[in-house]
C-alpha cells in the first residue's frame, strides 16, 4: 500500500469513525462536490438526453440490490433509469465477449471486483474514460493509469455467523481459531473459483496471516461448493453456524430481513474488498454511462452507498451507518490489494493452496 494510500485512509478512518457514532445524515458539501462538477454532470445529462439515451444497463453481482442507489440517480437526472443485471465473473464475460461477436450490444457498465474489472480491461473491452471528478474525489491508486476503470465502492470479506448458534464468547478472536474441530461443517466456495473465499485467502496469505499449514489444517473443517448463495437460508435458520467467508454485503441484507446473525469484525479476521465499474466498449448508451460513473463518486451517491447499497464508500469523508466496523482499521490489519498487486498475489495463493489442499 503506497504512503498515499495509507494517508488518504487515514484521513477517511477519521471521517468513518466518527460517521459511525451517528446516525446516517446529509453531508455538508453540494451533491457534487463542486459547482463546476455539478455543471459539466449536467452537460453530460443534456448530450444523453439529446442523445435519446434514456437509460443505462449495469452489469454485475450488486447490480440489483443497488437499487435504491439508482432509483437515487434518477431523482437526480429524470428520464435515464439504471437496469442491474445479476451477472458477474466468467458468466459476466462470456456475456460481453458474446454481445461483442454478435454485435447485438445491450450492457453499458461492469459493476464487479477488481478482478472482473481488470480481466475484462486486459481484453480490451472497456472504453477509455476517467470521470472529470475522479481526480478530486478519489485517492489516485483508485483511478486506472490508462483511463480503463475507476474503482468506486468496497467492501468486506469475512465471517458471518448465526447469533443463536454461535455465542458472542466463542466467536474466533484470529483466523487460527477457525482451525478448532468445533468450527467443522463451515461451508465456503470453492478456492480456486476466484470467489470469495479466493479473494479472502489471497488477501490473508500475502497479509502474512496464514500459510500453508494453515490451509491444509483448515481443510477439514471446510464443506466445500460451488456456491454458497443457496445457503444464506440456512445461515439465517440456523441450519448451519458459520459461512466464514463471505460479504458484509450480504450480511446487511439478510438482516434487513431480521435474520438472526452477526459478522466478526475484529480487524484481521476479514478482507477488505476494492469494487469499481467500466464502461463496455461500443455501449449502447455512452453518454449517460460517463453520466452514471461521474454521479457515482460525488458525495451525494458516496453517502448513500452505506444506507442503500450495504457497501463502503471510497471517497474521502463520506459517511457510513452506525454500528460499522471501520473501513480503514479492518485495511491497517490486512491491507487491500489493488488491482495490479492482486493478479500475482493470487498466482501466489492459488500455488501455495494446489499444494495444501490437495
Amino acid at each position: 500500500m503506497t504512503n498515499h494510500f495509507r494517508r488518504h485512509y487515514l484521513a477517511a478512518g477519521i471521517a468513518l469513525t466518527a460517521a459511525a457514532a451517528l446516525p446516517m445524515r446529509a453531508s455538508a458539501q453540494t451533491w457534487g462536490a463542486s459547482a463546476a462538477h455539478e455543471k459539466a454532470m449536467m452537460a453530460l445529462y443534456e448530450k444523453a438526453r439529446a442523445a435519446g439515451e434514456s437509460q443505462v444497463v449495469v452489469l454485475g453481482a450488486f447490480s440489483v440490490t443497488f437499487k435504491p442507489l439508482w432509483d437515487l440517480f434518477t431523482q437526480r437526472f429524470p428520464g435515464i433509469s439504471v437496469i442491474g443485471t445479476p451477472i458477474s465473473g466468467s458468466a459476466m464475460l462470456a456475456k460481453i465477449d458474446a454481445e461483442v461477436r454478435s454485435g447485438q450490444r445491450t450492457g453499458d457498465i461492469i459493476m464487479s471486483g477488481a478482478t472482473d474489472i481488470v480481466a475484462a480491461a486486459d481484453q480490451g473491452r472497456t472504453e477509455q474514460f476517467t470521470p472529470a471528478n475522479a481526480t478530486d474525489a478519489l485517492a489516485p491508486e483508485f483511478i486506472d493509469p490508462q483511463g480503463r476503470f475507476v474503482l468506486n465502492y468496497g467492501g468486506l470479506v469475512g465471517m458471518i455467523y448465526n447469533t443463536d448458534k454461535v455465542a458472542e464468547k466463542d466467536l474466533p478472536k484470529t483466523l487460527a481459531d477457525l482451525l478448532n474441530p468445533r468450527f467443522k461443517g463451515m461451508v465456503v466456495d470453492d478456492p480456486f473459483s476466484g470467489a470469495l473465499t479466493t479473494i479472502a485467502m489471497t488477501h490473508y496469505l500475502r497479509a502474512g496471516k496464514i500459510d500453508a499449514n494453515w490451509i491444509k489444517a483448515i481443510k477439514p473443517n471446510l464443506t466445500i461448493v460451488p456456491t454458497t448463495a443457496p445457503y444464506y437460508a440456512n445461515i439465517s435458520t440456523g441450519a448451519i453456524a458459520v459461512l466464514p467467508f463471505n460479504s458484509f454485503n450480504r450480511y446487511v441484507n439478510l438482516r434487513k430481513t431480521g435474520a438472526k446473525i452477526g459478522f466478526v469484525t475484529t480487524p484481521g479476521m476479514s478482507a477488505p474488498s476494492l469494487n469499481g465499474m467500466a464502461i463496455i466498449k461500443g455501449a449502447p448508451h455512452p453518454r449517460a454511462s460517463e453520466l452514471l460513473l461521474s454521479w457515482f463518486i460525488t458525495p451525494e451517491a458516496q453517502n448513500a452507498i452505506g444506507p442503500l447499497g450495504s457497501s463502503y464508500p471510497l471517497i474521502k469523508n463520506a459517511t457510513i451507518p452506525a454500528g460499522w466496523p471501520v473501513l480503514s482499521e479492518q485495511m491497517a490489519a490486512v491491507p487491500p490489494l489493488l488491482p495490479g498487486e492482486y493478479q500475482k498475489a493470487r498466482a501466489e495463493f492459488e500455488k501455495v493452496a494446489r499444494d495444501a489442499l490437495r
